[in-house]
């Protein structure tokens, strides 16, 4: 499936390209820290990064997770753009320890 991708030069100017959508695989990790460990997940295509991406979730207070809509959307989109994307649940949210 093939979808247009918008970019901006250093100079300002707008350009489309084509950008492949790949399979993307979600895989369960747990980081340890000194409260306890922290509930996250990769998500990548399976195909070396060029960058990663780390993503937080809106405020846990107003039910915040990392399976937010706007926070999964973002973690596939840079998979697609060949980044290794990490989101995780902060203390106390989810299965998160502290």
């Amino acid at each position: 499936m093939m979808g247009a991708r918008v970019a901006w030069t250093s100079e300002g100017t707008r350009f489309l390209d084509e950008m492949t959508r790949r399979t993307v695989t979600s895989t369960s990790v747990e980081i340890p820290g000194p409260a306890g460990r922290l509930e996250a997940r990769l998500d990548d295509t399976g195909q070396d990064a060029t960058a990663v991406a780390v993503i937080c979730h809106p405020d846990p207070r107003q039910h915040g997770t990392m399976q937010n809509k706007v926070v999964t959307t973002l973690a596939r989109a840079f998979a697609n753009l060949s980044a290794t994307a990490v989101r995780f649940n902060f203390r106390g949210v989810g299965v998160s320890e502290g």
